[in-house]
């Protein structure tokens, strides 16, 4: 490749080797302790400043490169840097078997809930926290505020990209610090900070645990999630109903509550919005969060956007219901349908036989075949539907507008219409509550 514009720049240079994938848990970073100034302690001084060195690399293709990291994978050479304009900035890999020539550039990670202006991709650094598992540290400023989000990958090239659903497949958490530097030092990990470090702790996701003590008359407790992605009268139409049951007692999660884990509750609710949406405001993390709680014995109740973020058919969804879509056209409408429900539908959520429910969008289900999760069973079908074009036309009818199933210890049960918000029918999220909390 030949070299258009060269300048000197210092390169954190971490050597890391990759090694045999294996499925080890996702991990979660954490500064543990006091930040301690770095010029008092030589030793952490001298490792941080001998992976510094001086170098020459180029790139013309951006307005402004900066903050360059190399750390060799494998075998190879790669250069993560930042490149911005005056409006967009994102981070970039070139790759180098030797340091000369290098390869042409591949955006590795941009937007997402680290945001897309100029601030929002700086310092990336990437380490390898077991064999084959890649974590980018990726710094942003926005409104003053500076904070590091963290991204996990099993491929050191892909750690999510702007309107692909990249926080839902890789975003981890945000640490309150600009990291420039992470590094480890006699098998302990160490985050830098300007003129500061303290030490970086990899933490394992826990088993969610159900709660010890509840308040007096409560006997089920409901996370309910609002945030980016619901939208519409979901949430205070769910919140309204079941404050009516008295022994129900109800918290509203944003992103960050479900990256913090679900430990204490007994059912996860996500409403209508949008599942894509929701997947990626609560990240690769959160998603494993709601799939761990259901695992152990949780209860997963999901409405429209909610039952598409249960779906194994999709790569952002939990993946905790056997189910698929059987066109990627979701825009199918909004309508009152008619329905049918089960007798076993009609005795667990108490709907008549016959009925018309609010439909708004929501998934069109049939059976994703994946051996690993139970099959659903349908409660409720579909005898109408609506349709915006001739190529969806009769896919809707016939198929299962609420359903229910298990993964692992828990219960899952998704509704793709909206008989929350449907007069007369209100009442069916508290027994649909109350059908996937465990005994």
């Amino acid at each position: 490749m030949g070299l258009v514009k060269a300048f000197p720049l210092h390169i954190a240079i971490a050597l890391l080797t990759a090694a045999a994938l294996h499925a080890e848990s996702l991990l979660v970073p954490r500064i543990a302790g006091e930040w301690q100034d770095l010029a008092r302690d030589s030793a952490v001084a001298k490792l941080i400043a001998a992976q510094e060195a001086s170098t020459s690399f180029a790139d013309g293709a951006e307005s402004e490169v900066r903050d360059p990291f190399l750390v060799q994978i494998a075998g190879v050479w790669h250069c993560y840097y930042a490149a911005s304009d005056d409006k967009t900035a994102a981070i970039f890999l070139r790759t180098s078997a030797d340091r000369s020539q290098w390869s042409k550039r591949t955006m590795v990670a941009s937007g997402g809930q680290a945001g897309t202006g100029a601030d929002s991709a700086r310092n990336p650094c990437v380490v390898e926290a077991e064999p084959g598992h890649y974590y980018l540290f990726r710094t942003h400023r926005d409104d003053a505020k500076t904070a590091t989000s963290v991204y996990h990958s099993t491929d050191p090239m892909k750690f999510g990209l702007d309107g692909q659903n990249g926080d839902a497949l890789h975003f981890v958490t945000t640490l309150p610090a600009a990291a420039r530097r992470v590094v480890k030092q006699d098998g302990a990990w160490l985050i830098a900070s300007d003129a500061k470090f303290a030490k970086l702790e990899w933490q394992p996701i826990p088993t969610p645990a159900r709660a010890k003590t509840r308040a007096p008359g409560i006997h089920i407790r409901v996370a309910l999630f609002d945030d980016r992605g619901s939208a519409g009268k979901g949430v205070p139409s769910v919140s309204e109903q079941l404050a009516k049951a008295g022994d129900i007692e109800v918290a509203t999660l944003d992103g960050g509550g479900i990256r913090a884990g679900l430990s204490g509750y007994d059912v996860v609710i996500f409403t209508g919005g949008s599942g894509s949406r929701q997947a990626n405001t609560i990240g690769a993390l959160g998603r494993e969060q709601a799939r761990r709680f259901v695992e152990a014995g949780g209860g997963y109740v999901g409405i429209c956007a909610g039952a598409y973020l249960a779906c194994d058919g999709f790569s952002w969804g939990i993946k905790i219901l056997d189910a698929k879509t059987p066109s990627p056209k979701w825009e199918r409408g909004h309508a009152d349908l008619k329905i049918e429900t089960t007798g076993a539908g009609q005795s667990l959520l108490g709907l008549p036989r016959e009925s018309v429910v609010l439909y708004h969008n929501g998934p069109v289900l049939v059976p994703a075949h994946n051996p690993a999760i139970p099959d659903f069973e349908p409660l409720v079908f579909f005898r109408s539907e609506i349709s915006k074009s001739d190529d969806q036309a009769g896919l809707q009818i016939n198929t299962p507008a609420i359903a229910r199933g298990t993964f692992g210890a828990g219960r899952v049960l998704v509704s793709s219409p909206h008989p929350e918000q449907t007069p007369g029918m209100e009442g069916w999220i508290v027994r649909a509550v109350r059908s996937v909390a465990a005994p």
